[in-house]
């Protein structure tokens, strides 16, 4: 039983885990999605900005002293521009929300620029920790120093209601969760009913064995081809004189038995001898005493100057001792 219970909490345990997987998995997926989305809006928001707030470009550019491409430089420079007619890029933040309404997108969104060793965000107030990082440019004059770096970033928030999910694969990953759940709770029910079906079937042996044999009287019970004896959940098997003398009993309407009776079993047959006699005594003694070391309450009783008889008692408190 403790095998089978091991093996259903690691299968129980397998469903689930590649649930939760495939679930996390789906949205994993689609939030990179949707973060490749939200920066090709942030890389147009980008461009609208700088046709908005750059009239003409004039670039004075030297291929010989420079270790970067013309284009490298061009871009440093326009953020150069940019930055000084916004300090705050409030400007770009709100061309980036803007291109995200219009897509159907209405995530708060922050643009932040560090230069000089200064952090400047669009929006102070607002926890950039919480959001996403959407796009992250560094921009370089010479590569070779960081004095003129300018590193800019952009945050959004995307709710976790709004990630579309792959329903394909969030099925099969809710579905393995709930069989987990369902194989954990039939399992251990089936569990409970194998070993209380266990423990009856125990408790049945112990108190009502397949073959009980003859009915004698109450709880008492005898089996003739093993020559065993039972009282509830207790047993005794009889041998050599005892048995005969048992079964002799048993006989007896009344359960007595007279000398009469005993003497041809220890070879008399017309005079009771005070041998004979006591012989007689000293079996009947073997046999209450092998009654009381069974814990089975059956009384011999001595039937003055005629025999004995036995007792069938149902209470263990009254074990003659």
């Amino acid at each position: 039983m403790t095998d089978v219970k091991s093996y259903l909490i690691l299968l129980v345990s397998i469903l689930m885990v590649g649930g939760i997987f495939f679930i996390c998995s789906t949205y994993k997926e689609q939030l990179h999605i949707y973060r490749e989305r939200v920066g090709h809006i942030f890389d147009k928001s980008m461009t609208i900005e700088g046709q908005l707030l750059i009239d003409n470009r004039y670039l004075h550019y030297e291929g010989t002293k420079s270790l970067d491409s013309i284009i490298v430089v061009q871009a440093w420079a326009e953020q150069q521009v940019l930055i000084l007619k916004d300090s705050s890029r409030h400007c770009l933040d709100s061309i980036f929300q803007a291109e995200l309404y219009k897509t159907k997108l209405p995530l708060r969104t922050v643009v932040s620029y560090t230069m000089a060793g200064k952090t400047t965000y669009s929006k102070p107030i607002e926890n950039v920790f919480r959001m996403y990082l959407i796009k992250d440019k560094i921009y370089y004059r010479k590569r070779e120093t960081d004095k003129d770096m300018i590193h800019l970033q952009a945050y959004a928030d995307i709710p976790i209601s709004m990630i579309t999910t792959d329903k394909r694969k969030f099925n099969v990953g809710l579905i393995m969760c709930v069989g987990s759940v369902l194989l954990g709770i039939v399992g251990e029910r089936f569990i409970l009913k194998k070993r209380k079906k266990s423990k009856n079937t125990v408790l049945l042996n112990l108190i009502a064995p397949p073959n009980l044999g003859e009915h004698i009287t109450g709880n008492y019970y005898w089996n003739e081809s093993i020559r065993t004896l039972w009282y509830k959940d207790k047993k005794v098997v009889l041998n050599g004189i005892i048995l005969s003398y048992f079964k002799a009993f048993i006989q007896s309407e009344t359960y007595s038995v007279m000398y009469g009776d005993l003497m041809p079993l220890h070879g008399g047959n017309f005079e009771l001898t005070n041998a004979i006699k006591n012989k007689i005594y000293q079996a009947t003694g073997k046999l209450k005493k092998t009654f009381i070391e069974a814990g089975i309450p059956i009384k011999i009783e001595s039937i003055t100057n005629v025999g004995y008889q036995l007792q069938f008692n149902e209470d263990e408190n009254r074990i003659d001792g």
